[in-house]
């Protein structure tokens, strides 16, 4: 996922994955989705403490989502 001003690009989505290879572009994807309607959804290792909405992580062999509640609420997002 590129990071752009463009709201044809990611002003419409509802969901946006970030994938671990793109690491370097979350700070900024994040900065650009806070506070608009998208759920944002990562197995990047501290994505939800960076301001993701559900990080997905692995524990004892098993996924668990961690959500930020406080990213969840900024989205507006139920």
């Amino acid at each position: 996922m590129a990071v752009t001003d463009d709201d044809q690009v990611l002003g419409r989505r509802t969901v946006t994955g970030i994938a671990p290879t793109e690491h370097e572009q979350l700070v900024g994807a994040l900065q650009y989705l806070a506070g608009k309607r998208v759920l944002t959804v990562s197995d990047s290792s501290g994505f939800a403490e960076r301001g993701g909405v559900i990080g997905l992580v692995t524990v004892n062999g098993k996924v668990r989502l961690q959500v930020n509640r406080g990213s969840a609420d900024a989205a507006q997002l139920k």
